[in-house]
């Protein structure tokens, strides 16, 4: 709050004081949190002022306090994962980058690494036509691998939090605030469980000229492995990515498509057409 004018002009301390607040980079809004208080709305509160304020790991340690009372409240949940989003620099734009490393369409020789070995691949072109997806050099993968911990605790966090069918009276730009943040850990974490599988099975994914994922292996059984885990187990995730955004979008009334757009495109790569059956590998449960 800014102080009114006569307080200034009869109080030149204060002015002094207000001045060396700021030049000393302090947080002018420290002394509104109440660090004794038990009452998690007070600490939801509290939260909010220092996000407000900059002050993203402040809004952890309250928020933190604040579900150890609150455990199912939905609110303090959802504040949690965003501080935790904010205080690591996730954002929409970590996802929009990692869907279009995904879909670029640009194609570049493949490393020399993947010409290494005599590969069996999904495909039938020449490895050098193609462009070898490096993961280690795309700087919103490497961001979410050193934030592993932050997407699974904020896919925890979101779990018993979002409800489409479910009756809320949260306001609409906390819900949306809600889905895209699931939306993004989601995928996220996919794309390092895909990173991570296809370095256990020597295995690398290809970007091809028609614009479509391929999948090489040191061996046919790594190939048809590599192949069922993104087409029956982190595809799904980038659908359930989408849906999530498209309901943001719908709720909010957004009109801008581009980052369902990019996400989208990534997801179609990853679908490349293939005569594989999910059921082979993953067969229902009884």
């Amino acid at each position: 709050m800014i102080p009114p004018n006569y307080l200034v002009a009869v109080n030149p301390f204060f002015a002094i004081a207000l001045c060396v607040l700021i030049a000393a980079g302090c947080n002018a809004f420290e002394f509104m949190y109440d660090e004794n208080s038990s009452d998690p709305d007070i600490m939801l509160e509290d939260a909010r002022i220092a996000l407000q304020s900059g002050n993203a790991e402040k809004a952890v340690e309250l928020l933190e306090r604040a579900l150890e009372k609150a455990p199912e409240n939905q609110e303090i949940r959802i504040e949690l994962a965003s501080a935790l989003f904010q205080a690591n620099e996730i954002d929409l734009l970590t996802m929009k980058d990692l869907a279009e490393f995904i879909s670029d369409s640009e194609s570049a020789p493949a490393s020399k690494a993947a010409k290494s070995y005599n590969a069996t691949c999904s495909f039938t072109e020449a490895l050098e036509t193609t462009r070898i997806l490096q993961f280690e050099t795309e700087e919103a993968y490497l961001q979410l691998l050193g934030n592993t911990e932050t997407l699974e605790r904020t896919l925890d966090l979101l779990a018993t939090s979002l409800n489409i069918d479910a009756p809320s009276d949260l306001a609409d730009t906390i819900i949306g605030n809600a889905y895209l943040m699931r939306a993004i850990a989601s995928m996220g974490q996919s794309v390092l469980d895909i990173k991570a599988k296809a370095d256990s099975l020597g295995a690398t994914l290809h970007q091809r000229s028609n614009n479509s994922i391929g999948y090489c292996g040191p061996t046919p059984e790594a190939l048809a492995e590599i192949e069922s885990f993104v087409l029956c187990e982190q595809l799904p995730v980038f659908n359930t990515a989408v849906e999530d955004l498209l309901f943001r979008q719908n709720l909010l009334g957004l009109t801008e498509s581009e980052l369902v757009d990019a996400v989208g495109r990534a997801r179609d790569e990853l679908n490349n057409t293939t005569s594989l059956s999910c059921s082979a590998f993953y067969p229902a449960e009884k």
